[in-house]
């Protein structure tokens, strides 16, 4: 079984440890590979649609680990029991949603020592949920996906390993990019941020020609401050 570039990011982030939890485990190749290559003894593989779920049940066979899997239709963490599982994971989804996962789970999250996160977006409002309640970024990765059918293309991954531990608030270019990505200046944020430069100095021409009224002032400011960030770290 070979894993997109983005699972193996978030697999290698993943401490070894007893128990896991796989949340939104989708086809369950995440959770096949953790008890595979002995990071987990265990892994509660949960989703909140009985399909997919059923799919993990499947593969989970087909690879011979099912001893090792325990399948779960799940919202989240709530069929968890708090001191269950030693991390969670949490790949593929909003950044919004997985902060409401988060939240609701609480209670078994304060028993858990690590968790891995791979939000899709919103990953300034995930970080600083994360520091917010008392937890930490201890691991940060990035990778670049291209997309199959359209060479030279592709999306960003940024993602995670989160601890509990109380630290000082990153500041608003950390948040939005990764305090660990940037201190480190890793090669694929380097990557994205001459992307996203040239993305927005590309908006910032277009609207200075064509833009008006404060709407149009207010983004041409925005970009500009957005503009001057990404060329100090670049």
């Amino acid at each position: 079984m070979e894993l997109s570039k983005r699972l193996q990011g978030v697999v290698s982030l993943v401490p070894a440890c007893r128990t896991v939890c796989d949340v939104g485990c989708d086809h369950g190749y995440v959770a096949i590979t953790l008890v595979q290559k002995g990071i987990a003894g265990r892994v509660i593989a949960m989703d909140v649609n009985a399909g997919p779920l059923e799919q993990a049940r499947r593969n989970g066979a087909l690879y011979g680990v099912t001893d090792r899997l325990d399948f779960r239709l799940s919202d989240g963490l709530s069929k968890v029991v708090p001191g269950e599982a030693d991390a969670f994971l949490c790949a593929g989804m909003g950044g919004r949603l997985m902060v409401h996962i988060m939240t609701e789970g609480r209670a078994v999250m304060e028993r858990m020592q690590g968790a891995v996160l791979q939000p899709q977006s919103e990953l300034e409002l995930v970080r600083r949920y994360i520091y917010e309640t008392g937890w930490h970024i201890v691991k940060e990765d990035m990778v670049f996906e291209e997309d199959g059918d359209a060479p030279g293309q592709g999306k960003y991954y940024p993602m995670m390993y989160i601890e509990p531990g109380e630290a000082p608030m990153p500041d608003e270019a950390a948040l939005r990019y990764g305090p660990l990505l940037l201190a480190g200046k890793h090669p694929v944020l380097q990557q994205y941020l001459e992307f996203s430069l040239g993305h927005k100095e590309a908006l910032l021409e277009n609207l200075r020609q064509k833009g008006t009224g404060d709407k149009a002032l207010t983004r041409i400011k925005e970009l500009q401050e957005e503009i001057t960030v990404i060329k100090k770290y670049k």
